[in-house]
């Protein structure tokens, strides 16, 4: 009896067509991901300078002057946050943030 070696055409053809079928179904699942993290981080951006705004608007107020912030001051309402690939608009206290991924959904916070 002859050993037999290797693979044959239709096992290695039916390889390639579920390796088809799982990047046809895969692809766009992971397209998908990558537009829910970027709204989800341009959100959770949104909230931290949301915060950052209530704390400036707090200090003023505590000082007896009155806050007028422009919401591209990403360094006073977020420090330390990762503002590459987002859009900033708006003056205190309608701000905007965006992600710059065409579709990506806007988030908009208003302050006190």
């Amino acid at each position: 009896m002859r050993m037999q070696k290797g693979f044959t055409l239709i096992e290695l053809v039916m390889v390639i067509v579920v390796l088809g079928v799982l990047g046809a179904v895969a692809l766009p699942k992971y397209s998908d991901l990558k537009l829910d993290a970027a709204n989800a981080a341009a959100q959770g951006f949104a909230g931290a300078a949301a915060s950052g705004a209530v704390g400036l608007y707090a200090k003023a107020t505590a000082a007896g002057t009155t806050y007028t912030g422009d919401c591209t001051d990403t360094t006073n309402l977020a420090s330390g946050v990762v503002t590459t690939g987002y859009t900033f608009a708006g003056t205190y206290p309608a701000c905007t943030v965006k992600s710059t991924l065409a579709t990506a959904t806007t988030y908009t916070w208003v302050g006190p």
